[in-house]
């Protein structure tokens, strides 16, 4: 099955890559190739490569590291200081002169790429859908792999979407999106909890929505979608099984095509 050409998909943690120069700046338990996946999602890089052609793809090649696309270029967390389970990632603290370096080598670049492209199919569609892929999961890793624990602070579902409370796109195309994966994975597709959308949905979506006069608004519609990493991860040991992710890769290319169909 061949999705359409109208369709853009952004993988904006899908990469763990950090640099030689720079992963000498990692604290010992961040030269870990495990924890530098854990603090990615790059399993779906994978999922995205199986589906569209790389014209219809964004898909950042460093580690949120190095400055994470999913965020304003203003935000405090746009370079962490520790991962999600507090485990810090910096032996040596970034300077403001590192981040600078940083942001002009990794992060203007992919959003330079992601507007470029956006504009293209904006140029050859009057409709555009905008899927933000990420995958999230239960296990907080640590270290010592003895010392992992489950997730508290919420129970992520298998599958949620964000919408910016359904500003980034219009809340039919959401259900419609919702019911299609909600058939594909067999569950209850969350919309808006517990991520109701990052930095690009609500930068590309909402933002953009928001701008325009009625008649002209979701002719751009911005999903962020969330997987469970369960569904074809060992998170422990941030191993892929690649027969569970070919039949997630071929269920999620049905939800896709079902979105776009209006």
């Amino acid at each position: 099955m061949t999705l359409p050409p109208n369709l853009l998909l952004i993988v904006p943690h899908g990469s763990y890559y950090i640099p030689p120069q720079w992963q000498e700046r990692l604290t010992s338990p961040y030269i870990q190739q495990r924890m530098q996946r854990y603090f990615s999602d790059f399993a779906t890089h994978y999922l995205a490569e199986g589906l569209l052609p790389r014209e219809q793809l964004v898909m950042a090649e460093y580690s949120r590291a190095l400055g994470d696309p999913n965020r304003a270029p203003d935000s405090d967390s746009l370079f962490r200081e520790v991962d999600f389970s507090g485990v810090g990632v910096w032996h040596q603290p970034l300077t403001d002169e590192d981040k600078t370096t940083l942001l002009d080598t990794f992060y203007h670049p992919f959003h330079t790429e992601l507007r470029t492209k956006l504009t293209t199919l904006e140029s050859e569609h009057d409709h555009v859908y905008v899927v933000d892929l990420h995958d999230t999961g239960e296990v907080m890793l640590m270290p010592d792999p003895s010392m992992n624990y489950p997730r508290t602070n919420f129970t992520m579902p298998l599958v949620n979407l964000g919408t910016c409370h359904g500003q980034s796109c219009h809340p039919v195309t959401a259900q419609r999106f919702a019911d299609a994966l909600s058939h594909e994975f067999q569950t209850q597709t969350l919309i808006d909890t517990p991520f109701a959308g990052g930095y690009i949905t609500q930068h590309y979506g909402a933002q953009w929505n928001q701008s325009h006069v009625p008649e002209h608004r979701f002719r751009r519609e911005v999903i962020q979608l969330e997987l469970h990493r369960g569904l074809y991860m060992d998170e422990s040991a941030q191993e892929v099984n690649l027969d569970r992710l070919t039949v997630v890769c071929d269920s999620l290319r049905r939800a896709l095509a079902a979105l776009c169909s209006a």
